[in-house]
C-alpha cells in the first residue's frame, strides 16, 4: 500500500512540475527596422576603397656564406 501511495506521490508531484514548465509565456518575435542612409563619398563600390601601398624595398642578407669553410676547417684539424 505505501508503495502505491509513493509511486502516486511521485507521479502527482511530477505532473505538477511539468505542467509549469509548459505554461511558460513565450516572447513574440522582434523585429528592427532601420532607415536608410545614403553613402557618400568617392569611389562608390561593394569592395570598398582601394589600398595603395609601397613596392617592397629589395633586403640583403646580413649574414654572408663562407667561401672558404673547408680550408678554414681543414686548417684548424691541422692545428690540433
Amino acid at each position: 500500500m505505501t508503495k502505491i501511495l509513493s509511486a502516486a506521490a511521485a507521479l502527482t508531484f511530477t505532473l505538477a512540475l511539468t505542467s509549469a514548465a509548459t505554461a511558460q509565456d513565450i516572447a513574440p518575435d522582434i523585429s528592427y527596422e532601420f532607415e536608410d542612409h545614403d553613402v557618400e563619398g568617392g569611389y562608390r563600390s561593394p569592395l570598398g576603397d582601394p589600398i595603395f601601398t609601397h613596392p617592397r624595398s629589395h633586403r640583403t642578407s646580413l649574414v654572408r656564406p663562407r667561401l672558404h669553410f673547408v680550408p678554414e676547417l681543414l686548417k684548424t684539424v691541422e692545428t690540433i
